[in-house]
Formats: structure tokens, sequence, C-alpha cells
């Protein structure tokens, strides 16, 4: 008997990692939220930078259920440029998120606002 699902027909709206991620952070399109691209330039907010200049950390999915008393989980990669960053966005309740770009044999991983540091033999 097969396991899991397949989407035959599935889309992506913004088919770049840092539109899309602050899409599902704030339910909004990304013409909406305005993170447009994966870097942060003069011409259009990108990435981790442009999503904090935004001030959009301060209204997202995590802090919506925070506020009505969910507790709230995050683990993963947030957004490209969040590197060895110690700051943990609002609303989040337990956070474990990578920091930077893994290199070779090693990662760090920002847990709840602590950068630790994991080697891989």
């Amino acid at each position: 008997m097969p396991q899991g699902t397949s989407f035959e027909s599935a889309f992506a709206t913004t088919p770049l990692c840092c539109p899309s991620r602050v899409s599902l952070l704030r339910g909004q399109y990304a013409h909406n939220h305005g993170v447009l691209d994966n870097k942060n330039s003069p011409r259009q907010p990108g990435g981790y930078e442009g999503f904090r200049e935004l001030g959009l950390q301060d209204s997202t999915a995590a802090t919506w259920l925070d506020d009505v008393g969910y507790e709230t989980f995050y683990a993963g990669k947030l957004l490209n440029g969040y590197e060895n960053e110690r700051y943990v966005p609002p609303g989040w309740d337990e956070w474990y998120a990578f920091s930077g770009h893994p290199k070779w044999g090693h990662y760090e991983v920002n847990e709840n606002g602590e950068l630790r540091t994991y080697r891989q033999a």
C-alpha cells in the first residue's frame, strides 16, 4: 500500500526561496509583503535584511498564534542572510534555525538565541 501524498498540479506563487518563505510566515503574496528577492539591494528588498528592514518579523503566523496562547516552534532555515545571528524573531517559544550556510563537516544553529556549532565525521 503506497504511503504519502503526491501533488500532480502544484504551483509556487513565487519560485524564489526568500519571497516564498516570507509568504508562508505572513500569509501574503510577495507583491503584498515586499520581500522580492533572495538578497537585499537598494532597488528591492530581499532576504533576511529586507525582511527586518520592512519590520515584517513583528507580525507573522508565530506572533498571531503566540498572542492567542499557542506554543510555537521553528526548526530549519529562515532566510538567506540570517548568518551568525543570535536574534530570535518575536512569537517563537522554541527556535532552532540554521545560522549561515553549512560548511564542510559542520554547521551553526541558533538555539533559542545561543549559537552552537555541530560537527559531522
